[in-house]
């Protein structure tokens, strides 16, 4: 049972109770010049589930994982957990950024959970830099290429970038004679 201190159910009746504390309450009702008393007992409002609601849920391979979610506390009371204040200090579970696909992730607060969904997506190559100078650029027809001198880095979509080297798979280049 919930009491506010003063309802006004309808015209005519009024309710009053002592506190809105929990334990034991005498609640009056008065309608006219009539006035009646009795004890109810009012639990206390206890934190049962968390609400999650997520401000990012797209997320890429690789990407480093930043919670942007609003938490909200569900109560044994019925009231909606938007009319609370969001929760701060609650912990949140650790995605594995290197899994493709939808993940579940938990919050917790307070010995309570609620949870919410993520999807980590395939980081794609955005371009391919050269890095160092070539041991050998010059070149007499019938010689083949040397890569001596150079390593390339892999940036992508996903803000990062990494070292590549000729013998990494996925790396070709030309090893015909010039």
């Amino acid at each position: 049972v919930v009491i506010n201190p003063t309802v006004t159910p309808a015209a005519g009746y009024k309710f009053t109770a002592d506190d809105a504390a929990a334990g034991t309450k005498t609640v009056e009702v008065t309608f006219g010049d009539k006035k009646v008393t009795f004890d109810v007992t009012v639990a206390a409002k206890v934190l049962k589930s968390l609400k999650v609601v997520a401000n990012k849920t797209e997320y890429i391979e690789d990407e480093d994982f930043a919670a942007d979610i609003t938490v909200y506390p569900v109560y044994n009371n019925d009231v909606a957990p938007e009319s609370y204040d969001d929760i701060t200090g609650y912990t949140v579970s650790t995605p594995n950024m290197k899994q493709i696909g939808e993940q579940t992730l938990t919050v917790g607060y307070k010995g309570v959970e609620g949870k919410y969904q993520i999807n980590v997506a395939k980081m794609q190559l955005q371009r391919l830099e050269v890095v160092g100078k070539l041991t050998k650029s010059e070149y007499v027809e019938g010689h083949t290429f040397d890569p001596a001198g150079v390593s390339f880095k892999a940036h992508y979509d996903n803000g990062k970038s990494y070292d590549v080297a000729l013998d990494d798979s996925g790396i070709t280049y030309n090893k015909t004679t010039l």
